[in-house]
C-alpha cells in the first residue's frame, strides 16, 4: 500500500477556495471542485476562526527540536571543521545535533 500524501493540495488554491465559501461565493462541494482541494479539509479550514493564510502553513508532525538558528550554527561549523581536514562521520554529526539541545535547550527526550 503506498504512503498517504497529506497537503498534497495547492496552498493558493485552498486560500482561495476558503475565501469564496466564506464570504458565501460557492459552497463547499463546488469550492472544492474548482479549486482542486479537498472537500473535508476545506469544511475544517472554513470553521476555524484562524486567516486562511495562517491555516495553510501550520506545519504537520511534532515540532523540530532544535531552532532555526542552532541548526545554522551546526551546519556552519560542520564545513568549517570539513574546509580544516577533519572528517565528521554522520555518526559524529548526529551526535553533535543530539548534544546541541542537551546543553542549551529544554529538550523533550526520553533518555530512560
Amino acid at each position: 500500500m503506498p504512503p498517504i500524501k497529506r497537503k498534497s493540495w495547492n496552498h493558493d488554491a485552498m486560500i482561495r477556495a476558503v475565501d469564496a465559501v466564506r464570504s458565501k461565493g460557492m459552497g463547499y462541494l463546488k469550492a472544492s471542485k474548482h479549486f482542486g482541494v479537498t472537500k473535508g479539509t476545506l469544511e475544517r479550514y472554513v470553521k476555524q476562526d484562524a486567516e486562511a493564510e495562517v491555516l495553510v502553513k501550520v506545519c504537520m508532525g511534532r515540532p523540530p527540536v532544535l531552532p532555526d538558528y542552532l541548526e545554522v550554527e551546526l551546519g556552519k561549523y560542520c564545513k568549517e571543521l570539513d574546509q580544516r581536514f577533519y572528517g565528521l562521520r554522520l555518526k559524529d554529526i548526529k551526535y553533535m545535533a543530539f548534544q546541541l539541545p542537551m546543553i542549551n535547550l529544554k529538550h523533550t527526550f526520553n533518555l530512560t
